[in-house]
């Protein structure tokens, strides 16, 4: 094994080496005391790494202080360039090594150990194959980072040392495509999640296909400090397209954003959600192709979006809005039994809800009056609106699919069908099909949407 104390590193280079296992291959340790730490990096180049060897930092970048740890940027980083790394294991010895940067490089059946919290391990145009992601300890509050820039992964998975450390990971992927891989939580059910820490991603100007996501929120209980930490999942989604696979969101202040986005055959669904702690979740201007979406927690906004569903409800809960969108059954499966949203609490306003058995059905249990504004509700085959709560709803100003007013109640299920449920109060219904959606301001005009989450 070659090893490199973290000071004065750009003095010394590797190129053109080999290391083989099983024994460990390179590493880079704290300098001894006295000497300056992390100065410099170490350039490793075309450089290969086979049969079981390692490449580690395992040294310690200085910090002000253990709790809360420093912000500050991450310490010059071990980089790797032009390398192949096949049957080997990269790896942060702790959450305060040196971070390593492995660029343009070749990774086959490796073992990857995120564990260092400013610098990670990062990768810039590289190739990753049959990759399995270790996660094990790190300090409190501070998440691992692993990141991808303009690089493929295929056949990744993660792997978890046991279910009682609190593992805090985030993942970033930018400009990158991910396939056949599975990021999700060990210990995880649908009655319960196991372990601690918080597991989150960002995914921008990526494709992911055929892969499947956790995003974990948890707290736990500190018993040197006697206190609970809070540990926050999310998700954030810009401009990239999902083909085929799962986003499970488990609670405790778990979030997600979607947003300039595709979506095809994908379930998206809170697994044991908390109202309480839930942040929300965000959808600006995505399209959804044969989806499943349960997100039964409070605050969901929906704009400019389409939703095409293939296993419907779209469960909503409280205090949550559908503005400029439309919310469709798929064709692939029958209008029969079938229920386009089903809510606890939804404001709808210029959207359409199309081609259900029931169009939209509020729950008994909704804690606040819901209104729908200038909205087509159109060949929901049993009824428009299904009210089994019991507050009214102000429907104003849409297009029912009919103009005749007997037409229009025969499709509501609400007070005048059940005493002890709410009323659908319609007002000034439309003559004819709205553009509803369609003539919404363009998708970076926010006033609207911002007046109505107020109101919301």
């Amino acid at each position: 094994m070659i090893t490199f104390q973290s000071t004065s590193l750009s003095g010394s280079s590797i190129n053109c080496a080999i290391f083989t296992g099983p024994k460990k291959g390179l590493q880079i340790t704290t300098a001894l005391a006295g000497l300056p730490q992390n100065t410099g990096v170490l350039a490793v180049e075309n450089a290969i790494f086979l049969g079981g060897t390692s490449i580690e930092s395992n040294g310690n970048y200085p910090f002000s202080s253990y709790f809360p740890l420093d912000r500050s940027p991450s310490a010059p980083t071990l980089q790797l360039t032009s390398a192949i790394i096949n049957d080997s294991t990269v790896s942060n010895g702790n959450t305060f090594s040196e971070s390593i940067l492995i660029i343009t490089s070749k990774l086959y059946n490796t073992t990857i150990r995120p564990i260092a919290t400013l610098g990670g391990i990062q990768f810039v145009n590289s190739k990753l194959i049959n990759i399995t992601i270790k996660l094990e300890n790190n300090y409190q509050n501070t998440p691992a980072l692993l990141q991808f820039n303009d690089s493929i992964i295929e056949n990744t998975v993660e792997q978890y040392s046991n279910w009682w450390d609190p593992i805090n990971v985030y993942m970033r992927v930018f400009r990158s495509i991910i396939r056949n891989s599975l990021f999700a939580r060990a210990f995880v059910d649908q009655y319960y999640y196991y372990g601690r820490g918080a597991h989150s991603f960002i995914l921008q100007d990526s494709t992911i296909e055929n892969v499947s996501i956790d995003i974990v929120g948890s707290d736990s209980y500190y018993y040197y400090y006697g206190t609970y930490t809070n540990y926050y999942g999310s998700i954030f989604m810009n401009n990239s397209t999902f083909n085929n696979g799962t986003i499970r969101i488990f609670g405790y202040g778990s979030s997600a954003t979607f947003q300039d986005s595709r979506f095809c055959d994908v379930n998206i669904a809170y697994v044991n959600p908390s109202q309480y702690y839930s942040k929300g979740v965000n959808i600006k201007n995505v399209i959804f192709r044969n989806v499943s979406m349960n997100l039964p927690v409070s605050h969901v906004l929906i704009s400019y979006s389409t939703i095409e569903l293939k296993s419907p409800p779209l469960v909503l809960g409280d205090h949550s809005a559908i503005v400029c969108s439309l919310i469709k059954r798929s064709l692939s499966i029958a209008q029969e039994n079938t229920t386009g949203i089903q809510t606890t609490g939804t404001n709808i306003i210029l959207s359409t809800i199309s081609s259900f058995a029931v169009g939209l059905q509020v729950a008994y249990n909704t804690i606040q009056k819901n209104f729908i504004l200038n909205s087509n509700f159109i060949s929901n085959s049993l009824f428009h609106i299904r009210n089994f709560s019991p507050y009214n709803i102000e429907a104003t100003g849409n297009w029912w699919g009919t103009r005749y007013s007997a037409d229009i109640r025969n499709k509501i299920y609400d007070y005048w069908n059940s005493i002890n449920l709410g009323g659908v109060i319609c007002s000034n219904p439309s003559d004819e099909k709205l553009q509803a959606e369609d003539s919404c301001p363009p998708y970076n005009v926010y006033t609207i949407i911002t007046n109505f989450a107020n109101v919301a």
